[in-house]
């Protein structure tokens, strides 16, 4: 019979792209395409070895994550919204010590 629901194709990214069709999968590969970009560019500024350390292990989380959506969706998880979370107050973190080393 007909369904309503999102059927989980085994990989996140055909499931976002059959439940938000060809525009809501857009913006998502737009978020995580910004995501990684101002992560990397974070990585390359940050002039604390402790924390880039901490930058690296949340770039090479957030690249598992992808690679394992490639089989499994994956997104409602809980911990994959913490490493969300601490990659953009990385992100945040390293460009404001930035602007206070240059002021």
């Amino acid at each position: 019979g007909w369904t309503n629901r999102v059927i989980s194709f085994h990989g996140l990214f055909y499931t976002m792209l059959t439940g938000t069709g060809l525009a809501g999968f857009s913006l998502f590969l737009y978020f995580l395409y910004r995501l990684f970009r101002a992560l990397w560019r974070a990585l390359k500024r940050d002039p604390d070895a402790a924390t880039a350390v901490l930058g690296i292990a949340l770039f090479c989380s957030l690249t598992d994550w992808l690679l394992h959506c490639l089989m499994d969706t994956y997104f409602l998880q809980f911990h994959i919204w913490l490493i969300l979370a601490m990659a953009l107050s990385y992100i945040k973190l390293v460009f404001r010590t930035d602007e206070l080393v240059k002021a």
